[in-house]
């Protein structure tokens, strides 16, 4: 059987719930950790096709000063991989679009003035392209719009929808057999952060899980790493009146992966880091998460 693989673990769901007040280029990296079951180029086109989807829905959360969270839910059922997006951003005119998404887009010319005339229209901060990219990528492609109560709901202007979903499937090989003897792990909710970090002060990267014992991080850039080696932690606010989160840790493993390298820590408690910070820290995400800038909710089964 397939499954999707996120950060190691591996589920037959998954459900991602993105804020706003984060960018596309954050979503892409958190796609980074998940792993679908088809082959990597694959995977790499859907990774794009699905971050150009979410950039929509950040670009139009924006536009209407809304903080509400974007909800991405994958799925592996009947051999198919299926994808939702759902934004309740108040949808838009499919007609202002310079195509059309129920005709063939086989012959699709995007230098037509149709596509020229979008782009002025727009300052040329979209071009016109990420649905389509993003149909010819899956094997199936739809999208609706829905009302405050989520139940599907014609598009009759502005006011008249409260948001967007787009579903989406691409078929899995059905010799696929990866994942096979893995035995299936389920985990109910988890939480990535996602907060900016800097590691020895100057080496960017983000925390993504961390415990009373240790922290994880993502890094983008190689820096000589080595377990058991010691580094300096500052963990960056987001909030004007909150103090950055300093500390000591020793890393205690490094998985270099393929395009960027994950660091386990474990804290150095010291007087400058009582352990009393530490769990204020982590009481803040349990118990008011969305009050961590940049968290994002993972739930799999």
């Amino acid at each position: 059987m397939a499954y999707l693989s996120y950060n190691d673990n591996f589920y037959s769901q998954l459900k991602i719930e993105f804020s706003p007040k984060l960018n596309a280029s954050m979503f892409f990296r958190i796609l980074e950790l998940v792993e679908f079951p088809l082959s990597p180029d694959e995977n790499t086109v859907i990774k794009f096709a699905l971050t150009e989807l979410v950039t929509n829905s950040i670009r139009a959360l924006h536009e209407i000063n809304s903080s509400r969270e974007i909800q991405i839910a994958f799925e592996i059922n009947d051999n198919y991989l299926r994808f939702s997006i759902i934004d309740h951003a108040g949808g838009f005119d499919l007609a202002r679009l310079p195509y059309s998404l129920e005709k063939s887009i086989n012959k699709l010319n995007v230098l037509a003035d149709d596509f020229q005339t979008y782009r002025k229209k727009h300052s040329f901060k979209r071009f016109g392209i990420g649905l389509i990219s993003a149909k010819l990528v899956f094997d199936a492609f739809h999208l609706s719009f829905f009302d405050d109560h989520e139940n599907p709901a014609p598009w009759n202007g502005v006011g008249s929808v409260a948001g967007t979903k787009i579903t989406a499937a691409k078929k899995i090989d059905p010799n696929y057999q990866e994942h096979a003897e893995i035995p299936f792990m389920r985990k109910t909710k988890r939480y990535s952060i996602f907060l900016k970090a800097k590691i020895d002060m100057n080496n960017d990267a983000y925390l993504i899980n961390i415990s009373e014992s240790g922290a994880q991080f993502l890094v983008f850039k190689e820096n000589g790493y080595k377990e058991g080696g010691r580094i300096s932690l500052e963990i960056l606010s987001e909030h004007g009146n909150d103090k950055n989160m300093t500390c000591d840790a020793v890393i205690r493993w490094i998985d270099p992966g393929n395009k960027i390298v994950q660091l386990g820590s474990e804290f150095i408690i010291t007087p400058e880091f009582p352990k009393k910070d530490l769990e204020k820290f982590i009481k803040k995400i349990e118990q008011e998460p969305k009050l961590i800038p940049g968290l994002v909710v993972i739930e799999g089964v």
